[in-house]
């Protein structure tokens, strides 16, 4: 009944199609800002682990690809 009547807390659109949105979002905040705490630091330390696996898995792919396709 709270959240009917708004007296409880409430959710924003994005959070409902993309969970987790709010707290990347706050994260991003704060490295912008300049006030990183040790989530932030994960975050972007994980997001540029992803970011080179994706390269990494697709140069051996073509090294790969073109060493034994002959």
């Amino acid at each position: 009944m709270n959240a009917i009547s708004g007296g409880g807390a409430q959710m924003s659109l994005i959070d409902v199609l993309f969970p987790g949105f709010s707290m990347a979002s706050a994260s991003a905040q704060q490295l912008l800002a300049g006030n990183l705490d040790s989530y932030t630091r994960l975050l972007c330390t994980l997001g540029m682990l992803v970011l080179f696996t994706c390269y990494a898995v697709r140069y051996v792919g073509e090294l790969v690809r073109s060493h034994f396709s002959s």
